[in-house]
């Protein structure tokens, strides 16, 4: 024990006064407020409550440090100050914790900082004071809950150590595993249908977007030439030899690329030469709004097929039809699309004569193919021309383009994915559609429907209708309605098109 300390010098140069924060804050950077030591704890709270010197308690006298103690309390739980001191019948109901330790205190609140209760702290430090003499250091050791060198500060438990090897039992079992993992899995297989959902009403926008520039191009062609683009040259059987040249140019898709700001390539083709003329470079170059995105994607615009030749075998289909069979090796490259022209119905027939739908100037819709006008037997204009002022049902019931059916698992292959450019073959270009003719319902589906309209749009089918307007069209639709919208001159009425 030091040497002791009259009341009168301590008292002067330590008044009364409660510390601020800054002299805490200094006690703190002085090690008087280390609260790594539970004897310190105890030690600053005396101290504090007590007004005693900022000394060790060891040099304090026990009975000077429990009278100012009991004095400090008086006033401090004093509701008016140190003129109303309470009663030493009263003093024992002040010892201890209350009210200047109690657990609503706010001096209490104000020293418990180490996260933890300091009740039993406080009770030996008051026990001690009540004693007369204070325990010896390292007594309390037992209630030590830091490292010595360790601050209040940073006993603050880190997140980053929950699962360290000093804290084994933290972390997930395997059911818990397990469970997140099905729960995920379960939100995945919510989420992924409106995902895919999403995606496909943004392509079929797109599609839609196509047909509509598609169709802009084209009305900006009549409007300069007072018709519609010829789908292709092709005379008659018999016609006279100023009408009998060609068959196998290039065909409408070409005609209105410089309405689709495409000029360049359209400057390249010559369209009185066959198409199996012109090189590589220039068939395999189309603009992007021929594709449909949600059938194929930039790898799927050129593909290798053949062209008809006189070795080409032709079959009938159940509607009628004829459709090129190829033997040889793909072997010419080629651009491809999905957009094709409203070649009319089957009306007034496919049956070998000159009259067949798919001669020039036979089709009932709006972009048919055409006689050509020959000179020194190569064509050099076109005979048959349809306007606007031939479509007698209306604009607005009558197809001028649409999607054509292309089977799933048939992409870039010959002749079901056929060139647009190449007009040696209707279907190439062009599709027809009424009664044995349907929407194709199957992405899948061949046969008849290899000369009929389709999309991969699920159930749907696009079309740009002569009055400017792009509709989706249920496959479903009956197939006597999807003939008179067909055909540009049939005069039948048309009910619901949805």
């Amino acid at each position: 024990m030091g040497m002791p300390m009259t009341t009168a010098p301590m008292m002067q140069s330590q008044p009364e006064n409660r510390e601020t924060s800054v002299d805490r804050k200094d006690h703190r950077s002085n090690g008087w407020m280390e609260f790594g030591s539970i004897e310190m704890g105890v030690h600053a709270i005396l101290r504090d409550k007590t007004n005693c010197p900022r000394v060790p308690y060891s040099t304090i006298p026990p009975e000077e440090c429990s009278r100012l103690f009991r004095k400090s309390s008086r006033h401090r739980s004093s509701p008016k100050g140190p003129e109303n001191e309470i009663s030493d019948r009263d003093q024992g109901k002040n010892d201890g914790f209350s009210p200047v330790f109690s657990a609503q205190s706010r001096e209490f609140r104000k020293w418990n900082l180490l996260g933890k209760p300091l009740r039993p702290i406080l009770k030996v430090g008051v026990d001690a004071v009540d004693s007369g003499s204070l325990p010896p250091a390292g007594s309390l050791s037992r209630f030590k809950t830091l490292p010595k060198k360790e601050t209040a500060m940073n006993s603050i438990p880190n997140p980053a150590n929950r699962f360290s090897r000093t804290n084994p039992r933290l972390g997930f079992t395997l059911v818990e595993l397990l469970v997140v993992i099905a729960i995920i899995g379960v939100l995945v297989g919510l989420l992924l249908p409106a995902v895919q959902a999403a995606r496909e009403a943004a392509r079929s926008m797109s599609c839609k977007n196509n047909l509509h520039q598609i169709q802009l191009a084209t009305d900006n062609f009549h409007a300069a030439f007072k018709c519609y683009p010829p789908a292709r040259y092709q005379p008659r059987p018999g016609d006279s030899a100023s009408r009998s040249c060609g068959g196998n140019e290039t065909t409408w898709l070409v005609r209105i690329m410089p309405y689709l700001e495409s000029n360049s390539l359209e400057q390249r083709w010559d369209y009185s030469i066959p198409y199996s003329s012109h090189s590589d470079e220039v068939r395999t170059a189309s603009p992007t709004s021929y594709h449909c995105p949600s059938r194929r994607s930039s790898d799927d615009t050129i593909g290798l097929g053949n062209l008809v030749n006189g070795g080409t075998r032709w079959v009938t289909l159940p509607c009628g039809c004829r459709y090129p069979i190829f033997s040889d090796v793909a072997n010419v490259a080629g651009a491809l699309g999905d957009y094709g022209a409203n070649h009319g119905d089957l009306s007034p027939g496919s049956s070998g004569l000159p009259t067949d739908y798919n001669y020039g100037g036979n089709g009932t819709g709006i972009i048919i193919s055409s006689r050509p006008k020959c000179t020194n037997n190569k064509p050099v204009g076109w005979e048959d021309r349809i306007s606007s002022k031939n479509v007698y049902d209306g604009m607005s019931n009558t197809f001028l383009i649409g999607e054509m059916h292309v089977p799933m698992g048939k992409l870039k292959q010959s002749p079901e994915d056929a060139f647009i450019f190449n007009g040696d073959n209707l279907y190439n270009f062009a599709r027809i559609g009424g009664p044995a003719v349907p929407i194709a319902r199957d992405p899948r589906a061949t046969g008849n429907d290899l000369v009929s309209w389709g999309s991969w749009h699920g159930g749907l089918c696009h079309f740009a209708l002569a009055d400017g307007s792009v509709r989706a069209i249920s496959a479903s639709i009956d197939t006597d309605t999807l003939g008179r919208l067909c055909n540009r001159n049939d005069g039948q009425p048309i009910s619901d098109i949805e």
